[in-house]
């Protein structure tokens, strides 16, 4: 290659590198730097025409800047004679001069300690026109507030959904959401504004909520809904966004109720929101919120894949009407009443189970008499609620006489007084891990139990009697650790000297003692 050929081709490179420089930095200028100065423009625009309320001009007050030119420093007050009024099609007279501007509008957003005072939108055929549109329908990539296709101001429909964009690069639009995620946020900070262009309104905060845009991932959840066929499903959407709240907000919700929800995309993981949830205030009802109450949640429910990132366990996912079977939620003051679950009896597996409370049981029998192997587990699921089975019930194994083997679950704590003197063809048993106290008699006269095998270290209390009577040659397997405490306790149970019981002590891993 010819001297002449290499400077033409770094001279090409050159003024490619110049041209393709000039037109990064030409584009980063145009987003970076004037489309959010014009968004900024068309913004203060709005504001100024709502907040001066029908073009009242004792709103402004002028004032010259350093060049002698005169310009307007906006007073936001309204003008108290238009506060309130409607037009004869029942639209709020402040919103008269913005509705000449662009009919689309439906409203306007206030959220204190934010630069979040946009107007909201919503295109006639409820599309996401505005995602991309500044409040005049031009190309803008900060978009605009604008209410879901599913929802309806006019007629209020009872949740009102509001996207926007989270502008990270500009600050605006719905950007100073996430700032709800701090909990002293909101409690600086519990009520917002959102005034329709039919009814003035104050939102007190009840959730912040992340959820996924692949509603897939939201265990069957979806938040785009506007109106609801019935009382108990629009519950049933209130309890699901409660269990998804990052914390718990000191305000009570009901059938009765409206909601607002303002969502944005969050970057937790790909294709995230976070729902800002808040419920109007009622008639007659104070607009202030004591916070001092509200505490962060441990138990929150995230969509499926967060746990795959962030690891933890997976709430139940149950119902409202389910939950108000056991208990009331704290935050709901409506009428709705279901029969109380505590006390009814399902069978799982051919096992018997009590409901104790919202999330334990316990085991009060078999289903078949002549079943040979017993297992109680340490939880089990019915209808989509795990339960933990935390106890046995007296007499619980008083006809199961064919019973040869049986696994105790790891949340058991007690065997009652005289639970297997039935069973006179138990040959071995596994206790599990939380075993506390053996009742008196518990294994009273099974003489041909041979092998009892402990799993846990936290027995404290063996009844009287309550191995008499067991095979003679019966081996006790105890951990390593706490093999003369158990070994004690057993021999005073037994009272005879005519057995030739062995004890044997076996190493147990950590986490197999652990509760």
């Amino acid at each position: 290659m010819t001297n002449k050929k290499k400077r033409i081709i770094r001279r090409s490179l050159v003024i490619f590198s110049i041209l393709l420089f000039v037109g990064c930095a030409a584009f980063l200028i145009y987003y970076l730097i004037l489309q959010p100065a014009y968004s900024r423009k068309v913004t203060d625009k709005y504001r100024r025409m709502y907040y001066a309320a029908a073009n009242d001009s004792n709103n402004y007050e002028q004032t010259t800047d350093k060049k002698g030119k005169k310009k307007e420093k906006l007073d936001i007050s309204l003008d108290k004679s238009q506060k309130g009024l409607k037009d004869s099609n029942g639209i709020l007279l402040k919103f008269s001069k913005l509705l000449e501007y662009n009919s689309d509008i439906k409203g306007w957003l206030t959220i204190p300690g934010t630069n979040i005072d946009y107007p909201v939108m919503q295109a006639f055929s409820g599309s996401d026109f505005y995602l991309t549109r500044d409040f005049e329908g031009h190309k803008d990539k900060n978009g605009s507030l604008y209410v879901d296709g599913h929802c309806n101001v006019k007629k209020p429909s009872k949740s009102i959904l509001i996207h926007g964009h989270n502008m990270d690069s500009t600050g605006m639009m719905f950007h100073q959401l996430l700032k709800y995620k701090d909990i002293n946020f909101y409690k600086e900070h519990p009520v917002i504004t959102f005034d329709s262009i039919y009814k003035e309104a104050k939102w007190k905060i009840i959730a912040y909520v992340r959820l996924s845009g692949d509603m897939k991932v939201n265990q069957g959840f979806t938040y785009l809904k506007g109106n609801f066929k019935n009382k108990h499903e629009f519950m049933d959407f209130v309890y699901q966004l409660e269990m998804r709240s990052l914390y718990q907000c000191p305000v009570k919700v009901n059938e009765n109720d409206h909601l607002l929800l303002l969502s944005t995309c969050s970057y937790e993981i790909g294709d995230y929101r976070t729902v800002v949830v808040a419920r109007r205030v009622r008639k007659g009802e104070s607009a202030k919120v004591d916070t001092s109450t509200a505490v962060m949640r441990s138990d929150v429910l995230y969509p499926s894949d967060w746990y795959n990132k962030y690891e933890g366990e997976e709430p139940t996912v149950i119902s409202f009407e389910d939950e108000m079977s056991f208990e009331k939620p704290s935050w709901y003051d409506g009428e709705y009443t279901t029969p109380s679950a505590i006390g009814t009896t399902f069978t799982e597996k051919g096992n018997i189970y009590k409901v104790l409370s919202r999330d334990e049981v316990e085991f009060v029998g078999c289903e078949n008499g002549n079943v040979e192997e017993l297992i109680v587990p340490s939880e089990i699921t019915n209808e989509k609620r795990t339960y933990k089975v935390v106890s046995m019930a007296k007499n619980c194994l008083a006809n199961a006489y064919k019973l040869k083997t049986v696994r105790i679950g790891d949340n058991i704590t007690e065997i009652p007084a005289r639970t297997f003197t039935n069973c006179s063809k138990l040959e071995w048993i596994v206790f599990g891990k939380s075993l506390k106290k053996i009742g008196t008699k518990a294994f009273y006269k099974c003489e041909k139990l041979q092998i009892v095998r402990f799993k846990g270290t936290h027995l404290k209390e063996v009844g009287e009697k309550a191995f008499k009577g067991i095979h003679r040659r019966a081996v006790f397997r105890i951990p390593k650790q706490i093999y003369n405490r158990y070994m004690r306790f057993i021999k005073q149970s037994i009272l005879s000297d005519d057995n030739k019981i062995k004890f044997k002590d076996y190493e147990v891993k950590e986490e197999e003692t652990s509760n």
